[in-house]
């Protein structure tokens, strides 16, 4: 009973944070638009409908990454780092 307990409380929190971020995908929104209650009276001109948004997020390519991860960075550039 212990165990089952902790799992419940567990799992909480990480059934919270995706049922919400599966409703933002659902609503075709952004936290911050959530929050800020951007689209509460006029449409979102983004939102599909529920079932296109998510099919939008699951089958579209993801943009390239703004980040180039293979660059080098000089040690000179950031004298806080031990080398």
């Amino acid at each position: 009973s212990v165990l089952v307990l902790f799992t419940f409380l567990n799992m909480w929190f990480p059934c919270g944070v995706l049922g919400f971020h599966a409703f933002l995908v659902w609503n075709n929104q952004t936290t911050n638009e959530m929050l800020k209650g951007e689209y509460r009276i006029k449409q979102n001109p983004y939102s599909r409908g529920g079932f296109p948004n998510c099919a939008t997020l699951i089958c579209s390519p993801s943009p390239p990454s703004a980040i180039d991860w293979r660059l080098k960075v000089p040690a000179s550039d950031n004298p806080t780092l031990p080398l």
